[in-house]
């Protein structure tokens, strides 16, 4: 693997960086990792435009993610499960 391009930068709140006026989310796999804010990693690019960070000596992906969608999915989910949750009326004694 050949790394075209390599940089640090700073972890976010919400365990996500910002790179290339993007949102990326760091992940061991597919899975998400939570880092601590403010944590410094190292990104690298590859010649096959993938994109990876590094911490000490483990190499993890990152993942681009869209803001908006992501916001977007958050208030639909949680407008559904309110709706399918709701108590049955019941009659009183």
């Amino acid at each position: 693997m050949f790394f075209l391009y390599r940089t640090t930068r700073n972890v976010n709140k919400g365990s996500s960086i910002n790179y290339e006026n993007k949102k990326w989310f760091v992940c061991s796999g597919y899975e998400p990792l939570y880092l601590k804010p403010k944590t410094k990693i190292m990104v690298m690019k590859t010649q096959d435009n993938k994109y990876y960070y590094s911490i000490g000596n483990d190499v993890y992906n990152l993942i681009e993610i869209d803001d908006h969608r992501l916001h977007g999915n958050k208030y639909t989910i949680k407008k559904e499960e309110l709706e399918s949750i709701k108590p049955s009326k019941m009659e009183s004694p």
